[in-house]
């Protein structure tokens, strides 16, 4: 099968000018653990918001823009999300104009609880950096997995140290093109 990195579509990658370009105005608010692929347990705030200026940006994508790096995903691709083989929280966002001059959307941050340990640095390309805290850790620029540690999953995040970049099967690109799902770039990963 294939496998690729679900990456989110950025204007320099498109012809969309205008796209969304979400900013998060709580910016004490520490969301790592979406980043780790641990589930969130602490209450939500329902009326957590993103600003845009509808003024430069007008397009929305099903898979948003945003200077946070969630995974901001619309009520369509949220429900896609739900019939594949993974384990996603979802908690609501607004996304609202900056002048308040149109109604608020409602989106998802959606939380990937699945982590797999399939990075295959055998087939990977990467350089190693000496954190402080972590020691020497591989920096991955091509993404090599190996397809029987994925275990199946169609939406998945590799275990720590690779967990920010979304990963995806053949099964997870093909429903998202055929339902015309927005916002999303795909790069193909090294399978083994």
């Amino acid at each position: 099968m294939n496998y690729y990195y679900a990456h989110q579509r950025r204007v320099k990658d498109t012809n969309h000018a205008h796209e969304i370009n979400c900013i998060c105005a709580d910016k004490e608010f520490d969301l790592n653990v979406f980043i780790h692929g641990e589930r969130y347990n602490k209450e939500w705030n329902d009326d957590f918001r993103f600003y845009y200026d509808i003024k430069k940006d007008y397009k929305f994508f099903d898979y948003l823009n945003n200077d946070m790096s969630w995974f901001l995903v619309s009520e369509k691709l949220k429900n896609l999300i739900i019939e594949m083989n993974t384990e996603v929280e979802f908690f609501p966002v607004y996304i609202c104009d900056i002048n308040n001059s149109v109604e608020p959307k409602r989106y998802y941050a959606a939380n990937i609880v699945t982590t797999v340990d399939a990075l295959c640095l055998e087939i990977s390309d990467y350089g190693i950096i000496e954190y402080r805290t972590l020691g020497p850790t591989p920096v991955v620029t091509k993404y090599g997995i190996y397809e029987s540690k994925t275990e199946g999953k169609d939406l998945f995040k590799l275990v720590r140290p690779q967990e920010i970049p979304i990963f995806c099967s053949e099964k997870f690109k093909s429903a998202v093109e055929k339902n015309k799902i927005t916002g999303f770039y795909f790069y193909p990963l090294r399978v083994k």
